[in-house]
Parts: C-alpha cells; structure tokens; sequence
C-alpha cells in the first residue's frame, strides 16, 4: 500500500514529466526546423508544398512562405503578368537557409527591375532538395505547359547533378510523398507544431540504421578507390541530357554555374576550382547545343576580394561549406541579368 510519502513523489515525477515535455515543446517549435506540409495539386497533377509559412533553423535561420500551387514567395504564381523564367534548382535554389527576400528568385527578380529592359519579366523557382537534371527534365513539360515560361536557368552547383540522365523517364516525382497516411501525418503535427519531432524521428533513423550491425567481427570501411574523384569530364552523359533538353523544350535553356568556390581546405583558402576544365568543356558542348551558359567562379572570388565573404556556408554551421546563402545568390542574380540584358531578344521572341 502507497504511504502517502509514496504518493507525493509519484505526483511529483508525473508533474516534472509533463513540464519537461511543455519546454521541449515551447523550445522545438520556436527554436527548430519545421516539417513539410504536401498536398496534391490538381492544376499539376503532382503533390507541391501546402501554403503556409516554414521555419528553418538547422543551417541559417528563415522563414519561407509558400503561395498556391506550392510555389515560394509568391502568392499567386498565375497572377504574374508579363514573361516568366522558370529557374529550376535542388536545394541550392530552394534556398530555405535564407528568408524569401534573399533567396534567389527574389534577388533575380529584384535585379530586373532595376533594368528598364527587362523590369517586367519574372523569376520563378522550381527546385526540390533531391532533384537532378533527370528531374529537370521530366517535370519541364507539365511546369511548362502550367506557366507558359519565356526560358529556362539550369542552376548547376556541382556536376552530381547529371547522375541518373539516362533513367530520368523513370523517376516520375510525381510519385513523391504519396503516401496519404503520411500527408496526414505531418498536416497534425505542423498544426499541433511537432514537426521538429517527426525530424529528429527521421533524422535518427536515417543516420543509425545504416550503422546498425548484427553479424560478428570488424566492420568494413568504404573502399578509398570508389572516393577519388573521377578526371576525365563525362561528355557522353552531358550530350545526352543537352540532348534530351532539346526534346523536352523548344524554349531558351541557360545553365548557371556557381561552384563552392572560393572555400577554405585545410586552413588554406581556395580560389581554384578543381573541375575548371569539366566547366570550359561543359561550356563549349553548350554552344554546341545553342545553349546559354554562365560561370559565376570569378564573380564569387571577386566578391570575396571586395567583402571577404564566402558564398557557401552559415553562422550555425561550417565557415564556406554547405548551401549557398544570400552573398551566392546575389553574385548569380546579378551574373544571370547581365546575361540576360545582352540576350534580351532570346526571352522576348518567346
């Protein structure tokens, strides 16, 4: 039989857990990243971001909002008037470490008008963390046929974007996040401001079930060989996909490069890109396909000089390493307009 000693601190223990989880509450849902919200979009036939504001906190600290049909910063994308770029990007062109104004559509945008050339067409970004070109590729014609755009930026920040060009029929992103169950899932969670936890959950999972070993003995290391990185430019898979953009699209296609660079390795700050020869060869097979292309590496190392100031990396993570932040997208919006101002008929012919 409880005394009443017994019962105090049975009381006490349930008291301490419930103001325990209210400060873990009042503390991930102010302080950590928020979790998606999908829904299926009929216009699309494809399953976008719900409106709605999410915050972003593990690299940055931001706030995006997202208008109807999923699209970010704005409220209406149907409602833009004049000729529209769909830029489309992974994560470096959502951009979610920085808030709407400084993201990339935003400073594009905000650039063109300040050009009485080019003040009425608008930046729309089109941009998912896990995609590639193959994505690029297969989602053109539905974003095409849904904005009727004047061109196209392919926003390029490694050369891992062009992995799976050749299977990119069979990628089909419509797929993604179907699981209705779970879409009911994270609509509870945001409204009851739980989806730090669903993070932490998957974040978890994701990095300690690989590791999780059962049989006996030492477990094996990565082979060294497989992490050297490959010389020779993959020209055949390039042609291809320039290839495939042809098929896809009749519109101006415009690739941007922005590398990591400059970036610091081992102490040392590096202005060198190490793929330079992959993007003077990627260049010249651009020209071959009469696409544009723009290499921002000088402009990130001429900003550096003037401001001292890498284009990657956050005050919450790694100096020069990770996404691309907001001195990154103002050097590519400003690169991207200059180019634009000299070929100006290309977006208006269209």
């Amino acid at each position: 039989m409880l005394t009443d000693r017994h019962k105090i601190i049975i009381k006490a223990w349930i008291f301490g857990v419930f103001i325990a989880l209210a400060v873990c509450w009042i503390i991930g849902a102010n302080f950590l990243s928020d979790i998606f919200v999908w829904e299926k979009c009929p216009e699309l036939d494809l399953f976008v971001k719900a409106p709605g504001v999410h915050m972003h906190t593990s690299e940055g600290w931001s706030k995006t909002h997202f208008g109807k049909y999923g699209f970010m910063a704005i409220p209406d994308v149907k409602s833009i008037p004049g000729p529209i770029l769909e830029v489309w990007g992974s994560s470096h062109v959502e951009g979610f470490q920085v808030d709407d104004q400084y993201k990339l559509q935003s400073q594009i945008n905000a650039c063109l008008k300040h050009n009485p050339h080019l003040a009425n067409i608008t930046a729309v970004a089109i941009a998912h963390s896990d995609w590639k070109v193959g994505s690029y590729l297969d989602a053109i014609p539905t974003y095409e046929k849904f904005l009727c755009p004047s061109c196209h930026i392919i926003v390029l920040t490694n050369w891992n974007n062009f992995q799976n060009c050749r299977n990119y029929k069979n990628l089909n992103p419509r797929e993604t996040h179907k699981k209705k169950n779970l879409i009911r899932l994270r609509k509870i969670l945001y409204k009851l401001k739980l989806g730090f936890a669903f993070n932490i959950a998957v974040k978890w999972v994701r990095k300690s079930l690989p590791h999780i070993r059962f049989g006996p003995g030492t477990a094996s290391s990565p082979n060294q060989d497989n992490l050297n990185p490959i010389l020779a430019p993959p020209l055949q898979e390039w042609a291809f996909a320039l290839e495939q953009f042809k098929q896809v699209t009749k519109l101006p296609v415009i690739f941007l490069y922005s590398p990591a660079i400059p970036t610091l390795e081992h102490g040392r700050i590096v202005t060198q890109d190490p793929y330079h020869d992959w993007a003077l060869q990627f260049e010249l097979l651009c020209y071959k396909f009469h696409f544009g292309f723009i290499n921002v590496t000088d402009n990130n190392n001429k900003y550096f000089q003037e401001y001292g100031k890498f284009p990657r990396g956050f005050h919450n993570g790694k100096l020069a390493k990770g996404h691309s932040n907001k001195a990154a997208y103002s050097i590519m919006a400003h690169a991207l307009c200059a180019y634009l101002e000299k070929h100006q008929h290309d977006i208006y012919s269209n």
